[in-house]
C-alpha cells in the first residue's frame, strides 16, 4: 500500500471516495495530450466508437451526414478552390482515415494519401436566358440535396467529398458533405475558416500553409483509451449509475403516431425566434441568478417536457463539445459527447428552484463528461432497442462554438441554411438546438415518423409562452406556468362556449311529444314490413303508460324493458319515459344469471315485455316471479284516442334510464343517466353532426348498449326515420349487407367489428350514407 493508500484508509469511504476523484482530476490537468507513435490498429475515440457502430446496425444511413453549403458571390477560381480544400485533407489525417474492423472490432486506419472526391454540376433549369435567379438557386439545391444524401462508405472511402454547382456565370454553391465520425460543427467552422484562408492565399499567388497540425485525432484516441479504459472510469460510471437510477428510460412524450419498431431518421426542422424583449430578459435572470442563459433555456425545456409527459422525473440527453482541455481546441475530429441529464421535478417548485436543480445538475454532469453514453448503457445493462435510445429520445444542444465571417479575396460568401441543402433527417425522436450566435434563435428537429409540423409549431409556441412567465414571474410554481398561447386561450375560450338553451322542460318525453305534434303522420319507425308513424307509437304508448301509472311508476322509479327487438320495443320504451320512469334494458339473449341481477341491483318492480316472453318468464327468470308484468301486445287493436297520460312531473334530474357494464371485470354495474344528460346529447346530436326529418337511421345496436340512444331515441325527437333490424340480420354479414343496399339510409353506427364484417363480404360504401 502506498502512502496516498495508508491516508486513504482512515477516512471514511465517502471521503475517501471524493479525494480519489480529486487526486485523478488533478492527475488528469497535469497530463498533457502529445503526439504518439501510430500503432498498427489505432482505437477510435468513444465517440467515434458510438457512430461507426450505429452505422453498422443501419449501413447506408445519412442521418449521420454532415454538411456544409455557402453561396459564393463573384469571379471564382474552381482549380484554386479544389486545390484549397484538397489542402485539408493533406494536413488533417482525419479527413483520410477509414474505419476497417479487426475481429470485429473497429480501428481508425489512415490513408498515406487521398484524392478528394470533387464533382462539378451546372444548376441549369431550361432555357437560362429566360430562369430567373430564383429558379436556378432551386436547381442547385436540388442538386446539392441528391449530394448530401450519398451514403459514405466507412471502411473504405475517406468522409469528406466535395461539390460545387455553378447557377450563373459569378454565382456558385459549394456543398461539403462529411461524415459525423469525422467532424463536429467546431471542426466545420475551423475548416472552412482554413479552407478559404487557403484559396486566398493561392489566388494572391502565394504558399499556403501544408505543415500537418501537430496534434491529430489518432493521438487523442489513444490518449483516451489509454486514460479512460477499462475500470479508470469506474468513479464517473458510478455516478452515472446513481444520477439515473430509478429515472425513465423512455420519456413518455404524447406523439401524433405510434413510435416505429424500427428507427428510420426521417425528420425535418421547425424555427422559432424568441423575440428581443423576451431574450434580455432571459439574459438579466441568468445574470441575477448567476448561471447561464442555456441553462436558463434548458430548465424551461425540462418543464415543458415534464408538463407535456406529466412526469416528476424527466430525463433530456444535451451534447456536449467534449473540447475541454485547450490542447483540443484546434484539433479536427469528432469530440460530441451526449450526457443523460435528470431533472427532478417533484414537488412541484417555482422556476427559481428549478433553475437551481438545473445549475447542480449541469457541474455535476460535466465533472463526469468523459464517459461515453454506450458505457452507461452497458453498465446499467439497459436493453437495446432499434426504436429508440435510452435517455436520449430529446436532446438538447447549446451550439457555442466560435464562429467568424469568411474572407475570400475577390468573393463574397453567404451561408446556406441546411434546410435547403440536407435531406430530411432526425437523430432523436426530438432535438432543441440553441446557437448563441444567432441570438434569439432556437431550432426543433423532429421524427416525422412520430410528429406532425403543427405539432412542433405549437411545442415551440408553449416554450415561449413558459420563458416569457418565468422571465417575468420565476417564483411562480411550475404547475401555474402558463403554456398556451394568446390564440390557444382565446381559441379554448371559444371551445368551451358551450352554453346552450336548453327546453324549458327537458325530458325526453317531452321532446317526443313536440315532434309528434310537428310531423304525426311522418313514418317513426319500420320493422320488416311493419311500420309506425308518430301518432300510432305516441297512442300506443299512451296506453301502455297508463297501465305503469296505475302500478306506481313515477319519477325515480326503474321499469325493466324485456323486449325482443320490434316495434313494441319502441312502444315500451317510450310508453316507460311517458309514465315519468327510467327504462332498464333486459336483453332476451343475456344469460338467465345476469338478467336476474340486473333486475335485483336495480331494484325494478315493474317490467315491460311481449306476450310470447311473459309464458316463459317464471321459467327463464325465476327471480322475478313478484314483479308486477306490463304486457305489450302486436296485435292490440290500435286505441282510438287513447287519453294522452297525465304530466308525470319528471324534471331534469330524474333518471331516463339505466345502462349495465359488461361486468368483464367482474359485476356490471349500473349506470344512471338523467333526464337533463340525455336531453344534452340529443340535442348536440341533432345540431352536429346533424340529425333531421329528412334522414333514415340503421338501427343495429342492442338496447342494452348506450349508443342506442343515437338509433332509437334521438331519432324520435327530430323526426327521422327508424329503420330497425331484426337480431338475425345483424349478425349476417350478406344479409346485414343486402338491407343495406336496398334502403334509402342516410346514416348508420356500428362497432368496427359490424364494419369489417360488411368489407369482408364486398360492401363498398354507399355515397349518402354518413
Amino acid at each position: 500500500m502506498n502512502e496516498f493508500e495508508e491516508r486513504l484508509a482512515h477516512l471514511s469511504p465517502e471521503r475517501r471516495e471524493l479525494l480519489r476523484q480529486a487526486s485523478l482530476r488533478e492527475r488528469m490537468a497535469r497530463s498533457r495530450i502529445r503526439p504518439r507513435p501510430r500503432p498498427e490498429h489505432i482505437p477510435l475515440t468513444f465517440g467515434q466508437r458510438r457512430l461507426w457502430l450505429l452505422d453498422r446496425l443501419s449501413p447506408g444511413m445519412v442521418a449521420y451526414n454532415s454538411p456544409s453549403a455557402q453561396w459564393l458571390h463573384g469571379a471564382l477560381d474552381a482549380a484554386d478552390l479544389r486545390r484549397a480544400i484538397q489542402s485539408l485533407i493533406d494536413r488533417h489525417e482525419i479527413l483520410r482515415t477509414v474505419y476497417p474492423a479487426n475481429a470485429g472490432e473497429p480501428y481508425q486506419k489512415i490513408l498515406a494519401a487521398q484524392i478528394l472526391p470533387w464533382s462539378e454540376y451546372s444548376a441549369e433549369v431550361g432555357d437560362l436566358e429566360n430562369d430567373g435567379p430564383a429558379a436556378r438557386r432551386e436547381a442547385a439545391f436540388r442538386l446539392a440535396r441528391t449530394e448530401t444524401a450519398k451514403p459514405f462508405a466507412l471502411q473504405v472511402g475517406p468522409p469528406i467529398r466535395a461539390a460545387l454547382i455553378a447557377a450563373g456565370p459569378e454565382l456558385h454553391l459549394l456543398v461539403l458533405t462529411f461524415h459525423h465520425i469525422a467532424i463536429d460543427g467546431w471542426s466545420i467552422t475551423s475548416l472552412l475558416r482554413e479552407m478559404y484562408d487557403a484559396y486566398s492565399r493561392l489566388r494572391a499567388g502565394e504558399a499556403i500553409d501544408t505543415t500537418a497540425p501537430e496534434l491529430q485525432i489518432a493521438d487523442v484516441a489513444m490518449w483516451q483509451n489509454e486514460t479512460w479504459g477499462g475500470e479508470r472510469l469506474r468513479p464517473q460510471l458510478d455516478f452515472w449509475k446513481q444520477h439515473l437510477a430509478g429515472a425513465p428510460a423512455v420519456l413518455d412524450l404524447p406523439t401524433d403516431r405510434p413510435r416505429p419498431a424500427l428507427q428510420t431518421f426521417r425528420g425535418a426542422t421547425r424555427a422559432t425566434d424568441i423575440p428581443a424583449p423576451l431574450y434580455a430578459r432571459l439574459q438579466a435572470l441568468a445574470r441575477e441568478r448567476q448561471t447561464t442563459l442555456s441553462t436558463v433555456l434548458l430548465a424551461a425545456f425540462q418543464v415543458l417536457l415534464s408538463r407535456y409527459t406529466g412526469q416528476e422525473q424527466v430525463v433530456t440527453a444535451m451534447g456536449v463539445a467534449g473540447r475541454s482541455r485547450h490542447e483540443l481546441e484546434p484539433v479536427i475530429g469528432f469530440f460530441i459527447n451526449t450526457l443523460p441529464l435528470r431533472a427532478d421535478l417533484s414537488g412541484n417548485p417555482d422556476f427559481i428552484e428549478i433553475l437551481a436543480r438545473a445549475q447542480a445538475t449541469l457541474l455535476h454532469a460535466m465533472e463526469n463528461a468523459d464517459t461515453p453514453l454506450d458505457r452507461i448503457f452497458e453498465e446499467m445493462r439497459l436493453p437495446r432497442s432499434m426504436s429508440y435510445t435510452p435517455f436520449a429520445q430529446v436532446m438538447y444542444f447549446f451550439q457555442s462554438y466560435p464562429m467568424e465571417d469568411s474572407v475570400i479575396t475577390g468573393v463574397r460568401v453567404e451561408d446556406v441554411a441546411l434546410d435547403n441543402i440536407q435531406p430530411p433527417t432526425a437523430q432523436s425522436d426530438l432535438s432543441l438546438f440553441v446557437n448563441q450566435h444567432h441570438e434569439g434563435e432556437l431550432m426543433f428537429e423532429y421524427s416525422t415518423e412520430l410528429y406532425d409540423d403543427s405539432t412542433i409549431r405549437r411545442l415551440g409556441g408553449h416554450l415561449l409562452t413558459l420563458l416569457d412567465a418565468a422571465a417575468d414571474a420565476a417564483h411562480t410554481p411550475m404547475s401555474e406556468l402558463p403554456l398556451l398561447t394568446a390564440a390557444e386561450r382565446d381559441e379554448q375560450a371559444r371551445w368551451n362556449d358551450t352554453f346552450r338553451e336548453l327546453p324549458r322542460n327537458p325530458t325526453i318525453a317531452a321532446l317526443f311529444a313536440e315532434q309528434v305534434a310537428r310531423t304525426p303522420d311522418a313514418t317513426a319507425v319500420q320493422f320488416g314490413t311493419r311500420a309506425m308513424s308518430y301518432r300510432e307509437l305516441d297512442l300506443r304508448a299512451d296506453a301502455i303508460a297508463h297501465e305503469l301509472r296505475a302500478l306506481g311508476v313515477k319519477p325515480g322509479v326503474l321499469v325493466g324493458l324485456y323486449v325482443e327487438r320490434s316495434l313494441e320495443m319502441l312502444v315500451g320504451l317510450v310508453a316507460i319515459l311517458k309514465a315519468g320512469g327510467a327504462y332498464v334494458p333486459l336483453d332476451p339473449s343475456y344469460p338467465v344469471d345476469r338478467l336476474a341481477y340486473m333486475v335485483e341491483t336495480s331494484r325494478s318492480a315493474v317490467l315491460v315485455t311481449q306476450a310470447t316472453l311473459r309464458d316463459a318468464l317464471p321459467v327463464a327468470m325465476p327471480s322475478m316471479e313478484m314483479l308486477s308484468v306490463v304486457v305489450v301486445d302486436a296485435d292490440a287493436a290500435l286505441p282510438a284516442s287513447a287519453e294522452p297520460c297525465p304530466d308525470s312531473g319528471v324534471g331534469a334530474d330524474d333518471p331516463a334510464y339505466v345502462i349495465f357494464t359488461s361486468g368483464s371485470t367482474g359485476k356490471p354495474k349500473g349506470v344512471e343517466i338523467r333526464q337533463k344528460s340525455a336531453v344534452n346529447l340529443i340535442r348536440s346530436i341533432a345540431r352536429e353532426p346533424g340529425i333531421g326529418p329528412d334522414d333514415t337511421i340503421c338501427a343495429i345496436s342492442t338496447l342494452s348498449f348506450d349508443i342506442a340512444l343515437t338509433e332509437l331515441v334521438i331519432p324520435l325527437t327530430v323526426g327521422a326515420r327508424i329503420l330497425l333490424v331484426d337480431r338475425d340480420t345483424v349478425r349476417d354479414g350478406l344479409r346485414l349487407r343486402k338491407l343495406v343496399d336496398a334502403e334509402a339510409l342516410t346514416i348508420m353506427q356500428a362497432t368496427p367489428a359490424t364494419w369489417r364484417m360488411l368489407l369482408d363480404v364486398g360492401w363498398v360504401g354507399k355515397p349518402a350514407m354518413r
